[in-house]
């Protein structure tokens, strides 16, 4: 677990989620379906006290166009110049697959009120998405 500080905003437990790309928009893509399952989850994530942000390296542009056709009730961040991504350590040296570099590494972390990491993972796989239920437990645990 990290103790790095994440100046934000918000003012209330954080979960984000750091995307690969969501250029690869099919049905089954590991982006989409965490970012879905992030958007019908909301209501649990709402009673949690949790604000949801999604942040990519991908452009402003494709960041507000997938979040409307997604219909996202949550922010989609660019970390363009993979600032946050190289802090938090969820950017691929090389992408294994196609050896692409500036890729990022799918990646959930929850934050608290003070910007203390309480929760961080970070998945070498792309192909995997992060475990939502343990999301869920860090997120109640910042609220006792």
């Amino acid at each position: 677990m990290s103790s790095k500080k994440f100046s934000f905003s918000y003012h209330s437990s954080l979960a984000t989620w750091s995307l690969v790309s969501n250029k690869f928009k099919n049905e089954e893509c590991p982006s989409k379906l965490e970012l879905c399952s992030a958007r019908d989850d909301i209501s649990k994530y709402q009673k949690l006290n949790a604000t949801i942000v999604g942040i990519s390296v991908d452009s402003l542009f494709a960041l507000g166009k997938f979040r409307e056709e997604q219909k996202l009730p949550f922010d989609l961040l660019s970390d363009f110049n993979k600032d946050v991504a190289t802090k938090y350590d969820s950017l691929y040296e090389q992408f294994p697959k196609f050896g692409l570099k500036g890729v990022t590494k799918r990646s959930a972390f929850v934050i608290d009120k003070q910007g203390v990491v309480k929760y961080a993972e970070v998945l070498a796989d792309a192909s995997k998405v992060p475990d939502f239920d343990k999301i869920k437990e860090a997120l109640e645990n910042c609220g006792q």
